[in-house]
């Protein structure tokens, strides 16, 4: 006696051994896990009605990939240069031989530096991110990096003014 293929619900097939074809009915299917666990994961992954269509209240219309592109582009176009500066600075204080490496100030500079340089790397693409899906979380990601970045661009800005006149 060898195994038997048999079609469980969604389309999925089951391998049964000769002691398990003896005991199946219509109500109790008694079959190994692993072949429960591999129909499980087919049938949620090709379920239609698991997933929501495009256009429901749970799911908001996307844009094109394209325009998330280049929203990100455009982002990093911006903040290239304040990145450079911003990493320029923090070099050249925390190196500065007239103090010790291990002082608390430089310390503070280069933890706040390295939260701020993560956020100025964050913001372009959590941007584009948000323009393509329009999630509000999504939103909420790109404006909590986007705050500290824009402060950045307003100090550089504001420095390179000022040394101007």
């Amino acid at each position: 006696m060898g195994s038997e293929d048999v079609e469980l619900r969604h389309g999925c097939h089951a391998d049964l051994g000769s002691s398990d074809r003896q005991n199946l009915d219509s109500d109790d299917r008694r079959v190994r896990r692993e072949d429960l666990s591999q129909c499980w994961y087919k049938w949620s992954m090709t379920d239609a009605s698991s997933h929501p269509t495009p256009g429901t209240k749970s799911s908001p219309q996307t844009r094109s990939q394209l325009t998330g592109t280049v929203v990100s582009l455009i982002g990093w176009v911006v903040v290239i240069l304040p990145i450079i500066l911003m990493s320029v600075m923090i070099f050249a204080s925390v190196l500065d031989p007239s103090a010790g490496m291990a002082a608390p100030a430089r310390v503070g500079l280069m933890f706040l530096g390295a939260i701020l340089l993560f956020c100025m790397i964050a913001t372009p693409h959590l941007l584009g991110q948000a323009v393509i899906y329009r999630e509000r979380a999504m939103w909420r990601a790109a404006l909590i990096t986007g705050i500290p970045t824009v402060v950045v661009i307003l100090y550089f800005l504001f420095r390179w003014l000022s040394n101007l006149g």
